[in-house]
């Protein structure tokens, strides 16, 4: 298993599986996409072996969507589950861990995420507003925080970077949303 800080740069991308395991150096990776219709979601699921390509395992997971945490928390247990992953009380606890409990926050987050993902100057300008929202929401959410402090890092590529300078300029500190400076 590898660490989830590894995988993330995946996250988002139109990549090839067994590319990404190659890269991570890997035997099996698990994809997925997810679909919602109203107050339903479904994710399918499918786990890949790196070395050939062939389908080790698939499962569609089905959850009302009233609440994005139970429904996370609902599909990742029974992934591992029908992986037959034994997790430890630690492991556990990890994967249902919340980063915010305020839903529109989380919300903002995730179309946060979805504009960085895009990589370009203006969907990066976005997605920092999205962040900002987010903390706005939730002053302790420190994913959001995060997010604004890589794109500020310079971590980045140069367009990125000034990408992400050009959509906080202008603001004085002391905020609400400035803690993290």
């Amino acid at each position: 298993m590898t660490s989830l800080t590894s995988v993330r740069k995946f996250g988002g991308l139109d990549q090839d599986p067994r590319a990404a395991g190659r890269e991570l150096a890997v035997n099996s990776v698990l994809e997925g996409n997810l679909q919602r219709a109203g107050d339903q979601i479904r994710v399918t699921a499918r786990l890949i072996n790196v070395a050939d390509g062939a389908s080790l395992w698939a499962g569609m997971f089905d959850e009302k969507f009233t609440d994005v945490f139970s429904a996370q928390n609902a599909i990742s247990q029974k992934v591992a589950d029908a992986l037959a992953v034994q997790l430890s009380g630690e492991e556990k606890r990890r994967l249902n861990k919340r980063s915010t409990e305020n839903l529109e926050a989380y919300q903002l987050y995730l179309t946060g995420r979805y504009h960085w993902n895009l990589l370009s100057p203006a969907e990066l300008t976005k997605s920092v507003g999205y962040f900002k929202q987010a903390i706005a929401l939730d002053p302790n959410y420190a994913l959001a925080y995060f997010r604004i402090g890589r794109c500020l890092s310079g971590s980045f590529h140069q367009w990125r970077h000034s990408a992400c300078r050009h959509s906080t300029s202008g603001q004085s500190g002391g905020g609400k949303g400035d803690r993290d400076r």
